[in-house]
């Protein structure tokens, strides 16, 4: 079931979730891999290059799909679950993070936190102070709903086993709008019906600075 911002009607919010990966990669013929030292790519995840050279059986901005992947090696191939792709000879490519729908969130919460620092002393006439623009601000999200399919589930598994933070973009609206930045899968839980679909439960929060953007 694939996923989009217009499915959403205002009331969803939509996951997208960064492959973690960018920069500077080589390609070798013998074997057909590409390699870039601790790429952290999992299987089924996608992938986009913005510049290509010597090789001509992969082209920039296109998505491709990551096959057999080690800690610093994987394989390329141009559908779900399809053959690797041969190189004829070795080149170089330059890797971008590419974001990629996951999930889909029907019933869910976002707070924006912000710490305050308290710096109320003797001279403060027993009211308290705070500290103006200071604070340790956090995004915290969760919600239920459904994966848009089985990779999908399976790499939100992992990161969930694993504890690796990951750049998601968490789309809030049809005009797609959206918060970024680092957050850690910190809970996954999965419920269903016999009768009914199964649906999953997650949490996640932020490490380091989000933004948010506006759509044009």
């Amino acid at each position: 079931m694939a996923l989009t911002n217009e499915a959403q009607g205002g009331k969803n919010l939509l996951l997208k979730l960064g492959n973690g990966a960018s920069g500077s990669v080589t390609i070798q013929n013998s074997g057909d891999t590409l390699t870039k030292t601790a790429h952290g790519l999992l299987a089924g995840q996608k992938v986009k290059f913005s510049s290509v050279t010597t090789v001509t059986e992969i082209t920039q901005d296109v998505e491709y799909f990551v096959v057999n992947p080690t800690s610093n090696t994987f394989q390329v191939s141009a559908s779900q679950g399809g053959s690797p792709i041969a190189f004829a000879s070795d080149g170089n490519a330059t890797m971008v993070e590419n974001f990629e729908t996951i999930a889909g969130l029907r019933s869910t919460s976002l707070s924006l936190n912000s710490e305050p620092i308290d710096v109320t002393d003797t001279e403060s006439d027993e009211f308290r102070e705070l500290l103006n623009s200071a604070g340790m601000k956090s995004v915290s999200l969760s919600g239920s709903g459904v994966f848009k399919d089985k990779v999908s589930l399976k790499i939100a598994r992992q990161l969930a086993l694993s504890g690796e933070m990951r750049k998601w973009r968490v789309y809030t609206n049809t005009d797609g709008d959206f918060w970024e930045g680092t957050f850690k899968l910190t809970s996954m839980e999965q419920a269903g019906e016999y009768n009914a679909e199964t649906t999953y439960s997650i949490s996640l929060e932020s490490s380091g600075s989000v933004s948010y953007t506006e759509a044009e």
